[in-house]
């Protein structure tokens, strides 16, 4: 949905800097989808050895982070996880109060 969204976007202009440039969005926005693409792929091989929390799966792309930086990749991580299980390829339940995500 959001794709298609993109295609019809016509050419509009892209902000940069306070300044609007005509570019192409279109090749920026194929360049972020990505991204994001392969940050799915990267969870789901961590999911390969079993379930996971969103702040086990936080720890296993990123190492060591501060409170602050470890509250915005568990945001990130549960946006991917919510695309992913919307696409069918994760399943998820509470265990013991804590959302564990698996494979699909």
């Amino acid at each position: 949905l959001v794709e298609q969204s993109v295609d019809d976007a016509g050419d509009a202009g892209m902000k940069k800097g306070g300044v609007t440039e005509k570019g192409d969005h279109r090749a920026l926005i194929a360049e972020r989808f990505a991204f994001h693409r392969e940050r799915q792929e990267r969870i789901l091989s961590l999911l390969a050895g079993g379930g996971k929390t969103a702040h086990e799966i936080a720890l296993g792309l990123w190492s060591s982070l501060s409170p602050l930086n470890m509250f915005l990749a568990m945001s990130e991580v549960i946006g991917h996880m919510d695309v992913l299980e919307e696409e069918g390829r994760v399943g998820s339940a509470l265990q013991n109060g804590l959302r564990r995500y698996v494979a699909a």
